[in-house]
């Protein structure tokens, strides 16, 4: 975390146009840009990422992903629910179509917009 700190400081200091010479300490940079630290905004997509996956229907995969790391950390035996198998397909058009199923219902419910770029 230390080291990606580091980083995040030194890109904050190009974007602003800051030099080492000048001597402006980490907090005075942060206060200046109202960004706020790194620790806090991974706290926060950590969060949002975690609770979208929760709010998922049992059978999506991110959703028994996180059920399975749950138990495991719980030290639970996992059921038969976890038994991970690549499905069979006969054909490419058969692969494509859940895949093509779940873009619809993304762009649906609204989750994802299709930007288009003149």
């Amino acid at each position: 975390m230390k080291t990606l700190k580091g980083f995040y400081l030194e890109c904050l200091r190009q974007i602003l146009g800051v030099h080492r010479h000048q001597h402006i300490t980490n907090s005075e940079m942060l206060s200046h840009t109202g960004v706020g630290p790194l620790a806090e905004q991974i706290a926060r997509r950590h969060t949002a990422a975690f609770d979208h996956i929760a709010q998922l229907t049992d059978n999506v995969p991110a959703r028994l992903a996180l059920r399975c790391q749950i138990d495991a950390s719980l030290g639970r035996l996992t059921s038969n629910i976890y038994i991970w198998k690549r499905p069979s397909w006969s054909s490419k058009e058969q692969m494509a179509r859940p895949v093509r199923q779940d873009s619809a219902a993304l762009f649906a419910c609204g989750f994802v917009k299709l930007v288009v770029l003149e």
